[in-house]
Formats: structure tokens, sequence, C-alpha cells
């Protein structure tokens, strides 16, 4: 099942009426929220749904980063379905890190 959702409070509503194995977020929300506060928001509430966060700056999160928010993966911009599918494909294989045109693992 796929959904679609605008604002970060409407994917932590979603969340709570639905299961999902995954949510992609970018990492500009609006002057709202970011796609980081929703991926801690997301490790914190559902800690088994793997974060997939999308970027045109992938480089400036480290390793650490990344984890620390509770981001499973960094799919950089612009990125085609393949290089989503392989970023979900690395995730169901228990592997994260950065995805897409030109990342380095």
């Amino acid at each position: 099942m796929v959904d679609t959702v605008a604002t970060a409070p409407e994917a932590l509503t979603q969340l709570g009426t639905d299961a999902y194995d995954v949510v992609i977020s970018d990492l500009w929300l609006g002057t709202t929220s970011d796609g980081l506060a929703l991926a801690r928001a997301v490790k914190d509430g559902w800690p088994s749904v793997r974060f997939i966060l999308a970027t045109g700056r992938a480089d400036e999160l480290s390793a650490e980063e990344r984890a620390e928010w509770g981001v499973d993966a960094v799919l950089r911009k612009p990125f085609t379905l393949t290089q989503l599918r392989e970023a979900m494909s690395h995730l169901s294989e228990g592997q994260g890190g950065l995805c897409g045109p030109g990342a380095q693992r």
C-alpha cells in the first residue's frame, strides 16, 4: 500500500491509523517541520518503520547524524524509480546509507 500526505502531522496521523513498513520524506517540508524531525518522531512512535530521507544535500548528513535522527537511508535527488527500488531493496536486506546519483555507501 502506498499513501501520500502533504505534511508531517498528516504523516504521523496516518501512521497511527494504518501499518506501514517504510516512510519516504523530503528533507524540506515547509516552515512547520522538516524531514529529520519527522524521522525522529517516526522512530520514537513506530521503531520498526524504516525511514528514507530524500534530499539534494545528502553529503551534509553523516552516518552518525542519520542514526541519531532515525534515518535509515538517504536518497540523493534527483533520483529515478530504479534508484528508489534499490534503496527499498537495501533496506529489506538490512542495509542503509546513501543511495541515488553518485552516492558512495
